[in-house]
Formats: structure tokens, C-alpha cells, sequence
């Protein structure tokens, strides 16, 4: 070969090159219950604790192509090709057109993604007798299937597990929690939404009452009560979107307590219940500027339809 001739690499268009790195993924089976598949609104995730070991080792294996050659390493660094990327291995984002028009790094995305809807800050991954020990006062019992509601289902169509207060208030605390990982800090230039949620319900045979309490480091609060009469035993979903504060001043971190008791004082566990607790970072939607509070009643009759 001499020096002029072209080497037939050189000839292979980027998109055939970006084609093949697309079919280097790492990917759970799709099994029962450890994804969400909405045909209605084209949406598909896998359990984020599930999921991202799988991209991390995807990410891991790409990234080492970028020593191979410098072509190899500018199609691997461009913005673009994760945002396909992203798309093809289903990481979920939120606001799409938002994402592009502030810039986020996708490449990071895909691999540590704050905006998946099942990311939940709250880190409650550990056991839930261990959870009990640490947030929990000591009346507070721990049920594998609520007793005396209706059943609540998560969005992957599992039973949820809950909590139950008693007839003194049962309180769960998290002081200081943080809000963006290490590496995050870019984030607050886009203002991302902070988002609380948590499942409450009451028995058939009791009457109860809870309080709802977020103090953020900017000094902001929020505060939510509900009392449950004889009967309303169905699961009631609170979400508290915190959207107005200033520009690039996104507090750093929250604290959290919720409380319950029963109106009865009854010996065991008949107040309040309390489930599927989360606080996440979302992409704002468009013309979200206020924040907003809003309850959702989950009927036991609405399991979720799992693909």
C-alpha cells in the first residue's frame, strides 16, 4: 500500500460508526414488574436502581473506544450521539425540547440521571426494618400489606409496603437531605423542579389525622394536613412541586417530617399510614412557574397495566 492510498476505514460514514456503537448496551431482561411500559404516552423505564448499573457498564465500555483513534473519540463526545443514545436504551428524561435548549450533558445523563422518574433522593434502598430503626419513632409499625386500606400498587404493579401510626403522633424525620449529587452543580442553572411525594390513607374502622412538613434551605416551607373520617380507607397521592425560587439559587438541601395518629386512642397501630415517600429533581414542563400542590386518590381497582 502506499502512502497516498486511502484506508477503506477512513471511506465508513459517521452514521454507520455511530450505528455499530449504539449496539454496545448492557440492559436488564424485561421481566414482570421491573419496568414501565405506557403505550398511551410512549413511555418505557426499567427500576432505576435496576437500570443504571447496566448503563454505568455500557457508559464504561464506550468510553474506552475514544482512545482508539480521534474520530472514535469526537463522535463519543458529541452531545447528539447521547441523546440518541439515551432514547435507543430507554433513559428517561422529562422535558425533552428543555433539556436540549439548557444545554444538559448528556453524555453524564445517561449513566447518573437525576430525572428518572424512579430516582428517588430519599435513598430507601435499604431494608425497611432498618429504615423503621433510623426515621422512624418507635410506635410506628411496619406492614408488608396494609391492614385495614385498600392496597396500593406502585407504577411497576407490585403491592406496596407502608407504615402505621398509632394513637401518640409517629413521626418520620430526614434532616439536611441533599438535593444534587457530586457532579450535579451544573443542574442549577436549569432550575430543575423539586418534587415531594408521598401516599397517605386512614382505616375503614378508625378516623386519623396527618401533617406534612418541608423546610428547605432557602427558608421556604411547605406544610400540608388531612384528617381521614370512619370509611375513607382508599390512598390519597400528595405531590408538592417547588418551582418559584430564584434563579440559580436552587436551594441546596430539604428536611422532611410527616406525622400521623389515629382521633381514637387506640392501642396498636390504627393512624395514619404512609407509603411510597420520594423526593426527586424533574425537568420543569412548559410554562411551569408557581408551584403546586395536588392530590391524586389511587382506587384499589387501578392496578397498573404492565407489558
Amino acid at each position: 500500500m502506499t502512502t497516498n492510498s486511502v484506508n477503506p476505514f477512513d471511506c465508513l460514514p459517521d452514521e454507520l460508526i455511530e450505528y455499530i456503537f449504539f449496539t454496545i448496551i448492557y440492559s436488564p431482561p424485561v421481566e414482570p414488574y421491573n419496568h414501565v411500559n405506557n403505550i398511551a404516552t410512549s413511555t418505557f423505564y426499567f427500576s432505576h436502581s435496576l437500570h443504571e448499573p447496566y448503563l454505568r457498564r455500557t457508559y464504561k465500555d464506550l468510553t474506552s473506544l475514544e482512545l482508539v483513534c480521534r474520530r472514535f473519540y469526537n463522535l463519543l463526545r458529541s452531545s447528539a450521539f447521547w441523546l440518541q443514545k439515551c432514547h435507543r436504551d430507554h433513559v428517561a428524561i422529562g422535558n425533552e425540547p428543555l433539556a436540549i435548549s439548557t444545554g444538559i450533558d448528556f453524555r453524564r445523563l445517561y449513566f447518573s440521571n437525576p430525572f428518572h422518574p424512579d430516582y428517588n433522593l430519599l435513598n430507601l434502598n435499604s431494608s425497611n426494618q432498618d429504615q423503621l430503626n433510623q426515621f422512624w419513632t418507635p410506635n410506628v409499625s411496619w406492614e408488608e400489606t396494609p391492614v385495614g386500606s385498600d392496597l396500593l400498587y406502585d407504577e411497576f404493579g407490585l403491592v406496596s409496603s407502608c407504615y402505621a401510626t398509632s394513637y401518640a403522633w409517629g413521626q418520620y424525620q430526614r434532616d439536611n437531605v441533599q438535593l444534587l449529587r457530586k457532579g450535579e452543580e451544573k443542574l442549577v442553572s436549569i432550575n430543575p423542579v423539586i418534587e415531594f411525594t408521598v401516599c397517605v390513607a386512614g382505616r375503614w374502622d378508625c378516623s386519623s389525622i396527618c401533617n406534612l412538613e418541608l423546610c428547605f434551605s432557602n427558608g421556604h416551607e411547605w406544610k400540608y394536613q388531612r384528617s381521614f373520617s370512619n370509611g375513607d380507607c382508599q390512598w390519597h397521592r400528595l405531590v408538592y412541586r417547588y418551582v418559584n425560587y430564584r434563579q440559580n439559587e436552587m436551594p441546596s438541601h430539604v428536611s422532611i417530617i410527616l406525622k400521623g395518629k389515629d382521633q381514637r386512642f387506640w392501642a396498636g397501630n390504627y393512624g395514619t399510614k404512609f407509603a411510597q415517600i420520594k423526593l426527586r429533581l424533574a425537568l420543569r414542563q412548559e410554562n411551569e412557574t408557581e408551584n403546586r400542590e395536588f392530590e391524586e386518590t389511587m382506587l384499589n381497582s387501578q392496578i397498573p397495566q404492565v407489558a
